[in-house]
């Protein structure tokens, strides 16, 4: 046999390997593990629109709008672990997202408050919060993540 013929045959076998042992995620943890990507996203996202935002207004304090930016990358990296932790069925994964849910629902209900067009952010940002929990505390999430940490 050849180097190349090899290679593919042992491709192959991992593959096959990695088939066999193929984690079942349930629906619930790529529930909260979605909530928690689309919660990183829209921090990462207002973030960089809060530090861009003085650069195309005029009279903005840049250097507050620089330290709430960076301030709110940092914050998604909470629930950009969250996701690795669920992704990996670690029990671990579900302390910082259900940190954050918790977080977002106060800051929910105030945006709600204010009135306006605001009202929809409002309510999205607790329905999110509030998904995110359920498929947390989920018992198919509880026993995926048992079930993992006992292997």
């Amino acid at each position: 046999m050849s180097i190349r013929e090899d290679e593919a045959v042992a491709a192959g076998a991992a593959a096959a390997d990695g088939a066999e042992h193929a984690v079942h995620r349930p629906g619930t943890v790529l529930g909260a593990a979605a909530v928690a990507g689309v919660q990183a996203v829209a921090l990462a996202v207002w973030g960089l629109y809060i530090m861009a935002a003085p650069l195309f207004a005029s009279g903005g304090d840049l250097v507050r709008a620089e330290a709430g930016g960076v301030v709110l990358l940092l914050c998604a990296l909470l629930p950009g672990i969250a996701v690795r932790g669920l992704w990996q069925l670690k029990r671990w994964g579900r302390g910082p997202a259900a940190t954050l849910n918790l977080c977002c629902l106060p800051v929910g209900y105030t945006v709600w408050q204010q009135g306006g067009s605001l009202v929809w952010v409002g309510i999205l940002v607790m329905a999110t919060a509030i998904a995110g929990l359920v498929c947390l505390v989920h018992p198919r999430t509880s026993a995926a993540l048992d079930v993992h940490r006992r292997a």
